[in-house]
């Protein structure tokens, strides 16, 4: 728990390295972040990514890399000000608001270029509670790096308004946009931001999430003043 800044462990002061690693041998940790590097896929417009080499072991004795990143680069999470003048910043979003639990929207049917309609719900209906975190599984994924990654399903209104009612506390998706990214409006971002529902894209491996008994971590960098950034996004439970 967190005490004027300070994260304390979780595990009592007498708690043994070794009683340690075996609660970390319980636990699955699935990464759903896509890998940053230089010249990956952003939003068109977006700042290029680059990873450059600042100093050198050969030169320098240590080595230090530059990063150039987008608040949007990779699997990354949107706040109020990313959309909204006057919307919270990254800074003033409480850090618990990124942990969380949530289910899991199997929409990998879909076409390109298809809207989730309320339909696509039915399954998890009775899990979206206010709070939750919802995520949808297009498995788009795949495409990342591609042209066709453009061409992703998006949510339409009826599903963002069904969502917006039900309180919830995330949207994510494993695509470049809950919104259509060849679009020219985004409904999506206008409703969940502007009513302070964090939203979460470029996710990636959810196929691999098969029980939402766990929590999924969707921390940020801890950048001030700032419309969103770069995560390390995992989902853990016990096994």
């Amino acid at each position: 728990m967190a005490v004027g800044g300070i994260w304390r462990s979780a595990y009592p002061v007498t708690t043994s390295i070794k009683q340690k690693e075996r609660v970390w041998e319980d636990m699955k940790i699935i990464d759903l972040s896509h890998e940053i590097r230089g010249g990956m896929q952003v939003v068109p417009g977006d700042p290029e990514p680059a990873v450059e080499r600042h100093l050198i072991h050969e030169k320098d004795g240590c080595h230090v890399d530059r990063l150039v990143l987008g608040t949007h680069t990779g699997t990354h999470v949107d706040v109020p000000y990313h959309w909204l003048p006057d919307g919270k910043t990254l800074d003033q979003v409480y850090l618990a608001r990124f942990i969380g639990r949530g289910v899991v929207v199997d929409v990998r049917r879909l076409p390109a270029n298809a809207s989730i309609g309320p339909a696509h719900l039915k399954a998890v209906l009775d899990g979206i509670v206010p709070g939750i975190f919802v995520l949808f599984h297009t498995g788009w994924d795949r495409y990342f790096g591609t042209d066709t990654y453009m061409d992703h399903p998006y949510l339409e209104a009826e599903t963002i308004a069904l969502l917006v009612d039900r309180q919830v506390g995330l949207v994510g998706i494993d695509a470049m946009s809950i919104d259509a990214s060849r679009g020219s409006v985004f409904p999506a971002h206008d409703q969940f931001l502007g009513r302070d529902i964090l939203i979460v894209e470029n996710l990636c491996h959810l196929d691999q999430v098969c029980d939402v008994s766990g929590f999924f971590s969707f921390l940020p960098l801890k950048v001030a003043g700032t419309d969103g950034s770069p995560i390390r996004a995992v989902y853990m439970e016990m096994e």
